[in-house]
């Protein structure tokens, strides 16, 4: 069964079948549902739905008469929402209730949120070359009100959610071989409330950074200061020379000005990814593509 993937935002719905052909996959189906304005509570991890009939009935919406009906599917949520996080740990127990218990610890004293409010999930990645500890986790959290309330009204139509990705891990899968000749990949993915920027060595995410926009002012010096400031602690972590590739996916009205201030900022020509570079086949609706994008590689990962 091809891999069905559903994307949710603070303003709408989207829905996509893929399916296998070739290196590429196919896009078999495509839909989208606008949701209500104000929809969501407000908080810095997201909310649940002020309405949850009106999010039920948004998905049912988007989910009615399809062929063939989706029984599970993969979840694509902003990165705002589920949030990642790198922690250092000397000991790590077996996975199980004290491994969860020092995760829980750890990150308490990374994040400002309440731990005890939150869904976490952590896996193990290559340490940093200069690190202190023995083990480097990559840890995602989210508010677990919200993803409960997302997983409940997806149950209620008969769809059960197999993965929750946010875009950034998401867009990963679509890297391809990453960087020619060796060195991280990074990829940054450019939408109207700000930005994502991961780092990816032999296909592992090292780093990633989530930066939203939408009330700041003077924006171009704001993203001057955070790439460089992000420049300086992958060549404090890494060394100067890692950078193999850097990549833009960003909307075209956007595309000059961010390719001057990642090439400022990071000494590395950009390759602008297009949608035609995208490993994908099918009527892709071109307006749409840049929300695609994650919803590709949420699929790919099915396989």
């Amino acid at each position: 069964m091809p891999p069905h993937v559903v994307a949710v935002d603070e303003g709408h719905l989207r829905y996509g079948r893929f399916g296998e052909a070739g290196r590429r996959m196919e896009l078999l189906e495509y839909r989208e549902t606008g949701l209500p304005n104000e929809l969501w509570l407000e908080g810095p991890l997201g909310g649940p739905a002020r309405d949850p009939q009106a999010l039920g009935d948004a998905f049912t919406r988007l989910l009615e008469d399809l062929s063939p009906a989706p029984d599970r599917l993969s979840l694509v949520v902003p990165d705002d929402w589920l949030r990642l996080s790198f922690a250092e740990v000397d000991e790590l127990p077996a996975p199980g209730a004290q491994r969860q218990e020092v995760v829980r610890w750890k990150l308490k004293t990374l994040v400002p949120f309440r731990v005890e409010d939150l869904r976490i999930e952590a896996v193990d990645i290559p340490p940093l070359p200069r690190q202190a500890e023995k083990h480097r986790l990559l840890i995602g959290f989210s508010l677990e009100r919200l993803l409960t309330q997302l997983e409940d009204v997806l149950e209620g139509r008969g769809c059960r959610v197999g993965q929750v990705v946010n875009r950034g891990l998401a867009l990963g899968t679509i890297l391809g071989d990453g960087a020619p000749g060796g060195g991280m990949t990074a990829l940054a993915y450019v939408r109207p409330d700000g930005f994502a920027l991961s780092f990816y060595r032999d296909g592992e995410l090292t780093f990633h950074r989530h930066k939203l926009l939408r009330e700041e002012g003077n924006a171009a010096n704001l993203i001057r200061r955070d790439l460089m400031l992000t420049r300086s602690f992958m060549e404090d972590a890494f060394g100067a020379a890692q950078l193999g590739a850097l990549r833009l996916l960003a909307p075209q009205a956007e595309r000059g000005s961010w390719e001057g201030l990642l090439e400022e900022s990071f000494g590395h020509a950009v390759e602008v990814v297009r949608p035609d570079d995208l490993p994908l086949r099918g009527n892709a609706p071109l307006a749409d593509w840049l929300e695609l994008a994650p919803m590709l590689g949420a699929a790919m990962g099915e396989y």
